[in-house]
């Protein structure tokens, strides 16, 4: 499960926004990608993981801060002007029978 969190924020302006997620389920791990430019009007300055280039790739991306294996929710600090793409992937669940 992915999904994306944009902070319109001004980033000359304004401080980082604190949000607090609910998933549908207690994930097993979790991952997130962030773009973020020097101000909203960033076109040739934007970065990806901080970096110029595509970013990390899905196999070695940043840990989400502040995320455990198992929490269904969290909060998160999140720069203003960014988007932050966060990727959750969950155990399969398992029914047992007699």
């Amino acid at each position: 499960m992915s999904g994306i969190v944009v902070n319109q924020n001004d980033p000359t302006a304004q401080a980082r926004a604190e949000i607090t997620l609910t998933l549908p389920a207690q994930a097993a791990a979790g991952t997130m990608t962030l773009m973020a430019g020097a101000s909203l009007k960033s076109e040739v300055s934007t970065r990806i993981d901080g970096q110029e280039n595509n970013g990390e790739p899905l196999g070695t991306r940043g840990k989400i801060p502040g995320f455990m294996a198992g929490d269904q929710t969290f909060t998160i600090a999140l720069s203003s002007g960014t988007a932050t793409i966060l990727n959750f992937t969950f155990q399969p669940h398992h029914s047992f029978t007699n």
